[in-house]
């Protein structure tokens, strides 16, 4: 069976050191590495050199009275990393705005602002599922962000918070009334780290 998957368009700017507060230019990346993201969703296998894992399991979040969740990134050598996981979104059609961002903060980069962002100062990882589900194996992308050697604490946002504050109404799917980011609808969002994948600038 052939599994299409449609991404709406959207800007993305690149975050400046000051609003993340560590000098990319130090990195030994450059800047020229951060100036666009990857492809969104990843078919190839998750480079093998690239160690890491995440604890202590799952964490979720809802559009009303769970937006946030947190847990732990283990990495095992410092630097810019493109963070992929399996689909963060779950319920289908049912739930239509199962949308979240993320931030990684460490000793580094202690706001966790991710290098790359497509609404304000976040990478807003849209719901995808809404057609039919990804593909076995698939990954998604949830953002780019300098990880220390270590532990780094991963916080998973809800984006409908930011809709309701007047943020990015592009990216707030609004085809269903009853899945919107007004409406009651939970639009969980689930990370559980089992397709965690790091893929290094």
């Amino acid at each position: 069976m052939l599994t299409v998957i449609l991404l709406s368009c959207v800007d993305y700017d690149l975050a400046s050191p000051d609003d993340v507060g560590f000098p990319y230019s130090d990195s030994g990346t450059g800047d020229a590495l951060l100036d666009q993201p990857p492809e969104v969703v990843r078919d190839d296998p998750c480079p093998d050199d690239v160690n890491a894992t995440f604890g202590p399991g799952e964490i979720y979040v809802k559009s009303w009275d769970r937006e946030t969740d947190s847990g732990v990134l283990t990495a095992a050598v410092a630097g810019h990393y493109h963070v992929y996981d399996f689909t963060i979104a779950e319920s289908g059609a049912s739930q239509t705005n199962e949308s979240a961002y993320f931030r990684v903060e460490n000793q580094t980069n202690p706001s966790g602002a991710p290098a790359l962002a497509n609404c304000r100062d976040e990478w807003v990882v849209t719901d995808v599922d809404n057609d039919g589900a990804m593909s076995a194996g698939q990954r998604i992308y949830v953002g780019t962000f300098w990880l220390d050697a270590g532990d780094n604490d991963l916080t998973m946002h809800h984006f409908c918070p930011l809709v309701r504050d007047g943020a990015c109404p592009d990216l707030h799917l609004q085809d269903d009334p009853d899945g919107t980011c007004e409406s009651g609808n939970v639009n969980s969002v689930h990370f559980v780290g089992e397709g965690l994948c790091l893929v290094g600038l």
